[in-house]
């Protein structure tokens, strides 16, 4: 067992550690083992004791962190891994956007108990007390860069600004490192802070009733494909986010109408070239996968199957959707309907 204890290191001792934790990787009770003693040493710390071992303990922390990212609890995963080690994941090479995708597909049951999880993970990025650096002996923490984007944003994004915010970010963040993690850095400064933008757009843009649709986008892309459409998959998110209004431009009250007429209200009829072809079995099956069954095989969360079916009736505009489980009184419970399904 190697000592983790936070001191001072010298050169020697930090690439015997980092030699060390970088074995751990491929055996997972050593690589639990460590992330263990250093979760002890730094889940209570102060922001400048984690900057402190910013290029030691708290690398070698964020590392193991994000290797056993799916291990982690909710709490670890929004104050942890999101609220405070977001920068130096991306300065690790970890796709931070990809990995909290997948964690909420993964590590959430429902629709809206991955709402409830996204919302406190989207807070807990926009609110990051991490420190990337100081400037004229001021802390500017993650938290200041995403003010500082969204301000521009909403400003219309003056070009001038923002690569003036992209060099104040590059002589803070990426000039304090020191020469070891340096050459620990495998992705290009401006991808980096490319990311960090681009998840700021992404939690401002995104909604809690919201994430479940680029969630299931990503993992099930057939379901928002039109068939008749040649769209890779990779662009499928993208694609759906660029629908969603991420600094909506106020709107003068003159220019809403007061009164909306019935036809105004009702949405226009999807023509037969427009309609999308519904894989209704992979519905059932997506289900199948998201939602726990008691012994008897009945859905523990009904009512999140149900909301589930409502909310992707709406995204196909086809009322079998909704219909696909019900409840058949003659049976006393909810079924499939089978003629949807084998038709």
């Amino acid at each position: 067992m190697i000592d983790l204890s936070l001191k001072t290191l010298t050169k020697p001792q930090i690439e015997s550690i980092n030699d060390e934790i970088e074995l751990s990787l491929v055996d997972l009770s050593k690589r639990d083992e460590y992330w263990k003693v250093l979760h002890e040493s730094f889940k209570d710390s102060s922001t400048k004791n984690q900057f402190k071992y910013f290029d030691t303990f708290w690398r070698w922390y964020t590392m193991l962190t994000w290797r056993r990212i799916n291990e982690l609890s909710h709490e670890d995963f929004i104050n942890i891994a999101i609220g405070r080690q977001v920068p130096m994941a991306l300065l690790l090479g970890f796709d931070v956007f990809d990995k909290t995708i997948h964690y909420l597909w993964t590590k959430t049951t429902e629709p809206k108990q991955m709402e409830s999880v996204y919302l406190k993970v989207r807070n807990a990025f926009f609110e990051s007390p991490a420190i990337l650096g100081e400037e004229a002996g001021v802390e500017l923490t993650l938290a200041w860069f995403i003010k500082e984007i969204r301000v521009l944003d909403n400003r219309g994004s003056d070009s001038i600004q923002l690569a003036h915010l992209f060099s104040r970010m590059q002589s803070v963040f990426f000039e304090k490192l020191s020469e070891d993690m340096r050459g620990k850095v495998l992705v290009e400064k401006d991808e980096i802070i490319n990311a960090l933008v681009e998840l700021t757009h992404f939690f401002s843009g995104v909604e809690g009733d919201g994430i479940y649709v680029i969630v299931d986008a990503m993992k099930f892309p057939e379901h928002y494909m039109d068939r008749n459409e040649d769209i890779a998959e990779a662009e499928l998110p993208k694609k759906i986010l660029e629908e969603q209004t991420i600094f909506p431009e106020t709107v003068a009250e003159s220019e809403v109408p007061l009164i909306q007429t019935q036809e105004e209200k009702q949405e226009e009829p999807l023509s037969p070239a427009d309609k999308v072809e519904v894989d209704y079995a992979g519905i059932q099956h997506m289900i199948d996968e998201r939602f726990i069954k008691d012994e008897a095989g009945n859905y523990v969360n009904i009512e999140g199957v149900l909301t589930l079916l409502s909310t992707l009736a709406d995204q196909y505009r086809d009322e079998k959707v909704r219909n696909l489980y019900y409840f058949d009184e003659a049976k006393g419970g909810f079924v499939w309907d089978q003629t949807v399904l084998n038709g």
